[in-house]
């Protein structure tokens, strides 16, 4: 399985309608059971794997937005999902945490925005 569909993986097992969910022992064991070939040592374990990127994705949480009043998900929900999408799709690194925190700016200055219009 390629880096990118462990990281669709990760983002399927471990966001859910805008909000941070941990991984069930059973989704574990399901990655487990998709991920790892017999021949890898179990240090490249793919609950070692997930957990290590559950970890690093910390910022996610920041884009949930399932227990924000209707008015606002409307206007958070775009930014949550394009996170998702750059943590699925984008290599970690240093430039896509600089993605995120800019993109978690935007999303909080248009929330401000929203409630509080021309403020």
């Amino acid at each position: 399985m390629s880096e990118a569909e462990v990281w669709r993986l990760v983002r399927l097992a471990g966001v859910r309608d805008g909000r941070m969910v941990p991984l069930t022992p059973e989704e574990v064991a399901e990655a487990e059971r998709r991920l790892n070939p017999p021949e890898l040592p179990p240090s490249l374990s793919a609950a070692n794997i997930l957990r290590k990127i559950m970890s690093e994705e910390r910022m996610l949480k920041w884009f949930a937005y399932s227990h924000l009043p209707e008015k606002l998900q409307a206007v958070s929900a775009p930014f949550g999902q394009l996170a998702e999408k750059i943590v699925a799709d984008i290599t970690p690194g240093p430039e896509r945490t600089v993605a995120l925190r800019k993109l978690l700016e935007a999303k909080d200055a248009a929330v401000r925005a929203a409630l509080n219009p021309g403020g």
